[in-house]
């Protein structure tokens, strides 16, 4: 099936959705923000009783929301909730959107992270899974985060699953031997420590191979490519001189060839960007590492584009109100 489910910054009524939840007990008891967003929206009560794990779904007449229906989850009863039980509703929130695809979109809270008290990162694991699990390929669950602490530790923890999860990218370092040997060591010992399947001639060019071979055939099968370049790699690849030079010219072509530019990553190792930039990368957005001390946030820096996990702009917050 595979659902799809998304993380944001916001609350449940910001968005565009078929359908909204909020928690409530097995009694219909609510509790502090499913209570306050009732009684702010003037919003239909829950039921007295419900099943622990079941939904009940309500219409909404209110066309000052972005929401159609409202979802009352039975999240927990007086022992508090727990992954199973939230499991147990992404399922149901999944079969509801078989049935009623036109739905599309559920904005829910972090279920159960309140008077439930599961964790966040296991309640969240758990209501994906289950949503994913039971739903349409083409139907969202927007889990919605309303405050800024929490949501970042949620980036936190999905850059460290994607580092365990995702198929490792395999990723070619080009560099100039003679003075950037140490730093592109620590920076494959270091990408390979994070399920990078980094290439790098010290350790993968055997004995006897042809070189210009072994290099057209790593950059060409390279889901990304890492440029490491000063003065000395700048000098070689504008001459089209040595290894560097080869490897430029198999970069240019491909760069002229792609639609985009995201499979090549430059890192300048030189005290100005413009003079350790080579000719065909001028103009380009790089990465400037001039000093050791900027090394390991350089790292991160590359770990990040390499997983393609960059960093977000912040949210944008209410207008203000001028009077």
């Amino acid at each position: 099936m595979q659902g799809n489910v998304k993380i944001r910054h916001g609350d449940i009524f910001g968005e565009a959705a078929g359908l909204a939840v909020l928690p409530c007990a097995t009694d219909g008891a609510l509790k502090d923000f499913a209570r306050r967003t009732r009684e702010d929206l003037n919003l239909p009560g829950p039921p007295s009783r419900l099943e622990l794990g079941q939904l009940r779904i309500l219409d909404l007449d209110a066309p000052h929301l972005l929401v159609r229906r409202l979802a009352y989850a039975a999240v927990r009863d007086e022992r508090g909730s727990s992954p199973e039980i939230l499991r147990h509703v992404g399922v149901k929130l999944g079969e509801f959107l078989h049935r009623e695809p036109a739905v599309g979109v559920v904005a829910s809270p972090l279920l159960g992270t309140g008077a439930g008290g599961v964790p966040l990162i296991p309640a969240v694991e758990a209501l994906a899974h289950g949503f994913r699990d039971a739903a349409p390929p083409d139907a969202t669950l927007s889990l919605c985060a309303p405050r800024l602490n929490s949501f970042r530790k949620l980036e936190a923890w999905y850059a460290s699953w994607l580092v365990k999860t995702r198929t490792p990218p395999r990723v070619f370092l080009s560099y100039n031997k003679a003075t950037q040997a140490l730093w592109v060591k620590g920076l494959h010992e270091f990408l390979r420590s994070q399920g990078i399947d980094a290439i790098v001639d010290r350790w993968d060019l055997k004995l006897m191979m042809n070189l210009k071979a072994w290099m057209t055939q790593e950059i060409l099968r390279a889901d990304k490519v890492v440029i490491v370049s000063d003065e000395a790699y700048a000098a070689k690849a504008n001459k089209h001189e040595g290894g560097v030079g080869y490897e430029t010219s198999i970069i240019e072509a491909e760069l002229e060839r792609l639609s985009h530019s995201g499979k090549y990553l430059a890192i300048i190792r030189s005290g100005s960007a413009a003079s350790g930039t080579p000719a065909y990368l001028q103009g380009r957005f790089v990465i400037h590492c001039s000093s050791e001390a900027q090394t390991p946030s350089t790292y991160q820096l590359i770990l990040r584009a390499l997983y393609d996990t960059a960093e977000t702009a912040p949210p944008s917050g209410e207008a203000p109100i001028y009077l």
